[in-house]
């Protein structure tokens, strides 16, 4: 029940005031809440964050401001119960368009005159965005990773954009000189519907002088933190679009760049329409980030595109998915739609140390931590229910019985009508970062304490003495007065023992010093931090543990201190005493005598090593990803296999600082026959040719075999070295190599292209983020080695495409000449026998060109869709015995036989198309007889489907020319070349039989002929 204000002012509860003046100069806010859970006292930090007046707050709850994000770990009776709390995660819910995220800490301090709750706040909103940005930006490379198809890709990402981190993102593509919409994305459907009609009457002009034109000319982003009115009335002359455009309510704009190999395609537009909510730079940097993935993904989707406008659509095996989940540092899961999982990759066998699917399935709620399980079990069946998607953050055990942090994300994948389908998750390891945040904001407040219990010390020591002076004074004061005299002594005695216990029971280093650098005071956690004991430190000059090189900072402090200035959170280096440099945050006070005169200094020393590898560590991850986006770039560049392997190989060599690196990789020549070539980083390839290609030894097979990544900090020292002849080891002459990296690159099929392989000379000098980084550019590299090829086939189809003109030209160029030879000839005649002798060439001559062209209007027709079938019922018998007839009579060199038992073969099918796949069987059976011989057709019939089958005894056909045969204007190299044809109709005969849900094959050997057979469903 919240109490009316005016029974709460501020007050200063005796005991408290001093520790309150030294809280009004904190860098962190506080406020101090009395036993019924009112505020009784806020600094001007806190002021700040809550974004109200001071007699707003005062008297009022502090869950009237905040909410808890995270349930269980803090509440408001905990609060009111006088239990301390640490670094525990609250959203302020202040009266602005803008959210914070603080870190909050209790301590409960107590006196005669009362108790207080102080509550201090450390903003972390900066921090939380930027990992939040790091995650968007991660998930959404993953998601352009994982799919061809760049637009379905993006309408997934868009959800980390809308309405998160903006609430209108469009992605504008150039084409023919305008820019169309290729993503459009609002949370609410009629502003995307407006949008378009805007679109419509408004269209933009890529050659005009602002917004989106100079980005597209200038390849530069666009960047409007505050977007103001009189902007826009500057840009904007309509008056009718100026009005529309103010609908919008712009607040904030982001247009940054989408480029493909250099150029300037596209823009990706991120626009903020919430009041209050504006981009600042590191919005703008990942803005930059996500345009340069669509920029990518799109290169690769146009390539794809090509590709798949020649070849058929190869479906993406299983084992690649299992390869690519396998190969990132992240722990993926997948349920189906009941919520039961189906899959994890690698990684959680790794971490759990489970062996198989049903063992780990078995066991993923014991790993999960007692005190997030709960959560977990109550958040995961309401998202399967409702089809939500959810983030937590969760503590996994590992195989060890160690428990780590874990940033947990999942999303439902949904069928065409909106049924969950899928579960997909991924859990990503946040351990160290969780621990480093929990140990800077720890480290922080305990810094805080200790300024405060030093500072409080420093004065209950002056009026201490102050105290003595005048009690000297009174020493002939009545008894009663001696013992209300010896009374106050013993309290501020007790004060006194108070504050020292503070001060040697604090975490940081408290030292005090004198101005000439003696050490007056040393604290317990000074000793450990330091390794001396006070004894040892005592009486020292406090160049003890300052660094040689690091001495000229002292004189600078001591300056400061007696120009009576603070130094704040100074970050240096110190030394111990085993001689290792401490990496501290140290923060310098004046101490001063009674008379206010300046007599020492107190230094608070804080460790921040945890801290500073945290940075490193985040600063490594960022320039992994910027790699990474630069080694995308680079490849992409060039479709020429040999030139994206080089450029691989030497940015690869580059980024992890190996001496030399080496791509070794398959190649396939036109007989279908493998071999290896390589490319060399760091060294000239002569350093190499001498050696000869690597062999499939127990080093290089985890490689070849593509089993998985090899690092070794010293291969000389691995048991698997030096066991094979000649050379056991590496060869005479051979580069150094000692410490050992090799990656196997294999393709979206599975197939093993090759290896990465880099060496030094020196040991250890490759890490996991070194492994880690090779694996991820090994993926790039097997796609753009994918492409390339793919590219190449296109060039290859083409080049068949020009041969295949050049042959239909010469086919039906003959006929042609020798239909104007026979009419001359017919002209000049004299006779009718004659002539009717040319007559009838004439007309054989013609019935074979209107076969040709009949042939080729027929693969126009299926290439269109509109190869038209007419099924009747019909005698299949009766339609070859006429073709068979046809034949016998056109050609008198070879006999046609027919072999059946029925005497009748009804089905249903169109009777002309059918008679068309005869003849053409028959003829080529004729064709390629070369001479005299038989010809034998079968017709096989049973209850569920009728088998024909044309046995000629000619010339016959390779086995690995077999099973190209139906392939579009495919002919068999190296027979008779007096035979012509355009390779069309055996393929027409295919695309027949199959639009009658039939089947054909062939039969053939080398020199004693050949058999087609077809069947055909009698049902």
């Amino acid at each position: 029940m919240t109490k009316p204000v005016s029974l709460h002012p501020e007050t200063q509860i005796p005991d408290h005031a001093e520790f309150q003046r030294v809280h009004e100069y904190s860098a962190n806010g506080v406020l101090a809440m009395d036993t019924n859970g009112f505020i009784r006292y806020i600094n001007a930090v806190a002021l700040a964050f809550m974004s109200q007046a001071k007699q707003d707050i005062i008297g009022q709850q502090l869950f009237s401001f905040y909410s808890d994000t995270a349930p269980g770990k803090l509440n408001e009776r905990k609060l009111i119960n006088l239990e301390e709390i640490t670094d525990c995660e609250f959203k302020l819910d202040a009266n602005t368009a803008k959210t914070k995220w603080v870190l909050i800490s209790t301590k409960v301090c107590s006196a005669k005159t009362g108790i207080l709750t102080y509550v201090f706040i450390r903003d972390i909103t900066i921090l939380k965005k930027k990992e939040k940005l790091f995650s968007y930006l991660n998930e959404a490379s993953e998601e352009l990773a994982q799919t061809r198809d760049t637009k379905t890709a993006l309408e997934k990402i868009a959800r980390f954009i809308v309405p998160t981190f903006a609430d209108w993102f469009t992605v504008d593509i150039l084409k023919d000189g305008k820019l169309e919409f290729v993503i459009l994305k609002h949370e609410n459907p009629d502003k995307i519907e407006w949008a378009h009609q805007y679109r419509k009457n408004y269209p933009p002009d890529p050659n005009g002088n602002v917004g989106t034109a100079v980005v597209l000319k200038t390849g530069k982003p666009g960047f409007v933190p505050i977007v103001t009115d009189e902007m826009l009335t500057a840009i904007i002359s309509d008056k009718e679009q100026l009005k529309a455009v103010r609908q919008i309510g712009m607040q904030s704009v982001i247009i940054a760049p989408i480029n493909k190999r250099g150029t300037v395609i596209g823009v990706a537009n991120f626009v903020s329409s919430r009041p209050g909510r504006h981009f600042d730079e590191a919005d703008l940097e990942f803005a930059k980030n996500f345009a340069g993935l669509i920029g990518f993904s799109l290169e690769n989707a146009r390539l794809n595109e090509e590709a798949m406008s020649e070849i058929a659509s190869r479906k993406q095996a299983e084992h690649q998915f299992r390869f690519l989940a396998d190969a990132i540092p992240h722990k993926i899961w997948m349920s189906g739609p009941d919520g039961k999982a189906i899959y994890y990759n690698q990684q959680w066998y790794d971490y759990t140390g489970t062996k198989n699917f049903e063992e780990l399935r078995g066991k993923i709620w014991d790993i999960i931590h007692p005190d997030d399980r709960a959560k977990a079990a109550l958040e995961w069946p309401r998202a399967v229910q409702n089809g939500l998607e959810m983030e937590l953050e969760q503590r996994f055990m590992r195989h060890d019985g160690v428990y780590r942090w874990h940033f947990t994300h999942f999303t439902v994948h949904k069928d065409e009508k909106g049924q969950n389908n899928l579960w997909v998750g991924t859990c990503t390891d946040i351990h160290d970062q969780k621990e480093g945040l929990l140990a800077i904001e720890a480290a922080n407040m305990d810094l805080l304490s200790a300024n405060e219990s030093l500072a409080a010390l420093n004065e209950e020591w002056a009026s201490t003495n102050e105290e003595l002076v005048a009690t000297n004074e009174e020493l002939r004061l009545t008894q009663d007065d001696l013992e209300k005299l010896i009374k106050k002594l013993a309290e501020h005695n007790e004060r006194r023992a108070r504050l020292a216990a503070i001060v040697d029971n604090s975490d940081d280093a408290i030292v005090s010093k004198t101005l000439k650098g003696i050490i007056t005071s040393w604290n317990k956690a000074a000793g450990r931090l330091f390794g001396y004991t006070e004894k040892e430190a005592v009486g020292k000059h406090i160049s003890l543990i300052i660094p040689p090189s690091r001495l000229s900072e002292e004189e600078f402090i001591i300056n400061e201190v007696r120009g009576g200035r603070r130094v704040d959170h100074f970050e240096t280096l110190r030394l111990a005493k085993d001689g290792r440099e401490v990496q501290v945050s140290i923060t310098i006070s004046p101490v001063m005598d009674e008379n206010g005169n300046i007599i020492g200094a107190s230094k608070i020393a804080r460790d921040i090593s945890k801290q500073k590898e945290y940075e490193a560590a985040l600063q490594r991850y960022t320039q992994k990803v910027e790699t990474l986006n630069t080694i995308g770039k680079l490849i992409s560049e060039s479709l020429d296999i040999e030139v994206i392997l080089q450029k691989v190989t030497d940015a690869t060599t580059s980024a992890i600082g190996a001496a030399f690196g080496a791509f070794f990789y398959n190649q396939v020549d036109d007989k279908g026959e493998s071999y290896m070539l390589f490319t060399l980083s760091g060294v000239e390839k002569e350093a190499f040719e001498g050696f000869g290609m690597p062999r499939n030894t127990e080093v290089f097979h985890p490689t070849f075999s593509g089993e998985g990544v090899l690092r070794v900090d010293d291969i000389k020292k691995d048991p698997r070295y030096g066991k094979n002849a000649p050379h056991f080891g590496m060869p005479k002459g051979h580069l150094p190599v000692t410490s050992y990296l090799a990656v196997p690159v294999v393709s979206q099929s599975g197939n093993v292209i090759g290896g990465l392989f880099f060496g030094h000379p020196e040991p250890a000098k490759f890490t996991q983020d070194h492994e880690d980084l090779v694996v991820s550019i090994a993926v790039q590299a097997a796609i753009s080695i994918d492409n390339a090829r793919l590219y190449e086939q296109v060039r290859l189809l083409n080049e068949k495409k020009d041969e295949f003109i050049g042959l239909a030209s010469h086919e039906l160029k003959t006929p042609l000449t020798s239909i104007n030879g026979y009419l001359q000839i017919i002209d000049r005649l004299k006779t009718d026998e004659e002539r009717g002798k040319f007559v009838g060439k004439t007309i054989q001559q013609v019935r074979k060109l209107s076969g040709l062209v009949n042939d080729l209007l027929d693969v126009s027709k299926i290439e269109a869709g509109k190869l038209q079938m007419t099924k009747v019922t019909f005698d299949l018998l009766e339609i070859i015995r006429d073709a068979i007839e046809l034949m016998q009579y056109t050609n008198d060199k070879c006999t046609i036989l027919l072999e059946t038992d029925v005497d009748e073969c009804l089905v249903e099918a169109d009777s002309e198309r059918m008679e068309q796949v005869v003849i053409n069987l028959l003829s080529n059976a004729v064709k390629y007889s070369q001479g005299d011989g038989n010809i034998i057709v079968k017709l096989n019939k049973t209850n569920k489907e009728v088998t024909v089958s044309v046995q000629d005894f000619g010339i016959g056909i390779a086995a690995n020319k077999l099973a190209h045969i139906f392939s579009r204007f495919y002919r068999v190299e190296d027979l008779n070349p007096n035979i012509s044809g355009l390779g069309i109709g055996l393929y027409l005969c295919q695309e027949i039989i199959l639009r009658h849900s039939g089947k054909i094959w062939a039969e053939s050997e080398l020199g004693t002929g050949s058999t087609f057979h077809f069947s055909l469903p009698l049902n």
